[in-house]
């Protein structure tokens, strides 16, 4: 157990730097595209007067963060595991950041399921809890998108063919993985026929001890995770507000990149387009396989300033200035954040032990 403890938090250390290579990469690549920026004309490129908008875009970040600590308490609760506001953030943080520092994802559902658990939630609730969550979160996404091509078509349209082509396959794997989702919420004996089959095979090959106990034991967690099920999907009220606070978080998110424009002198026109577009982007970036779509993102939200705004507008002109800082503040930023709070938290659990 206690190499396998160790194990994997050295494959976090190692995520973390290859997140902390690929980012200056990108970040590297993105300023190659400008041979004039400098950090100078970063800072000059916001005004003043509108710096609020900033302290906005700032403050979103957290509350990005504590919607989807909400959801997953609001979740727990219903199944009768209620906790506190710091380990609502504590969950939410986890997942963001294990989320952005591994290949699509793959990370932050176990390690919001590790401080669950750590914290007395059995692991089938810890499971049902985040697995709706995950079917709130793509719903929400999918939503926000499908109102933003209903709205505000002749952005989507006005992007590079390639972009465009990013977008239509994330549209259409977020609504392939809500059907999954569902289909592994709803239909437990899936879930028993993978797990069955995985321990047969590990069995004959003679990579798994004792088959036959790990089976049962399968069996006893399927029929419990099969009874959690039932219990959250006549609790239609938590449901709802889970579905609501995740709208909000991504609502949230995306608006982000609006209040830095403001910040930098934007429209109010100019704050719906590009939180719209901002939106598109998630959509397009969500499914490739690079630790926080790293680059990817960031190359298509230039694209974007740059194609959907006439030349010599102000998102047009400062789309690098703005690709960055919107960037830097939506997700960086709230990277870093989320990595400082788990850290203080396993330390303070640490001295908790100790004492």
């Amino acid at each position: 157990m206690e190499n396998k403890i160790k194990k994997t938090k050295n494959n976090k250390i190692l995520w973390s730097i290859l997140f902390l290579i690929i980012a200056v990469m990108s970040v590297w690549a993105v300023i190659q595209q400008n041979e004039n920026f400098s950090v100078a004309t970063l800072i000059a490129s916001f005004k003043s007067d509108r710096i609020i908008w900033l302290i906005v875009a700032v403050v979103g970040i957290g509350v990005y963060v504590w919607l989807e600590g909400r959801a997953l308490l609001t979740l727990n609760k219903s199944l009768g595991y209620p906790g506190k506001f710091t380990d609502g953030l504590l969950y939410s943080a986890s997942d963001i950041y294990c989320s952005a520092i591994t290949p699509s994802a793959t990370g932050g559902q176990p390690a919001s399921a590790y401080f669950m658990v750590k914290r007395g939630v059995p692991g089938t609730v810890a499971t049902v809890s985040l697995l709706v969550n995950l079917i709130m979160y793509t719903l929400s996404i999918v939503v926000i998108g499908i109102l933003c091509l209903i709205f505000r078509p002749d952005i989507l349209i006005s992007l590079p063919w390639h972009t465009q082509s990013l977008i239509y396959i994330g549209i259409a794997v977020q609504i392939g993985l809500v059907l999954i989702f569902l289909l592994l919420l709803w239909k437990s004996n899936v879930l028993w026929a993978i797990g069955d089959g995985g321990i047969k095979i590990l069995g004959k090959l003679r990579l798994l001890r004792k088959p036959g106990h790990k089976r049962v034991k399968l069996r006893h967690a399927i029929d419990s995770y099969r009874d959690r099920v039932h219990q959250v999907s006549g609790q239609r009220k938590a449901l709802i507000k889970s579905f609501i606070y995740n709208l909000l978080q991504r609502a949230v998110l995306t608006s982000i990149s609006g209040f830095v424009c403001l910040a930098m002198g934007g429209s109010f026109s100019d704050f719906i387009s590009v939180s719209i577009l901002q939106a598109f982007v998630i959509l397009g970036a969500s499914w490739i396989p690079i630790p926080g779509a790293m680059g990817v993102t960031d190359l298509m939200l230039i694209e974007g300033f740059e194609s959907c705004w006439p030349n010599g507008s102000l998102v047009h002109s400062s789309a690098l200035n703005l690709e960055l800082c919107s960037r830097g503040v939506s997700f960086y930023a709230c990277v870093l954040l989320c990595g400082g709070f788990v850290l203080f938290m396993m330390l303070k659990d640490k001295m908790r032990r100790v004492q």
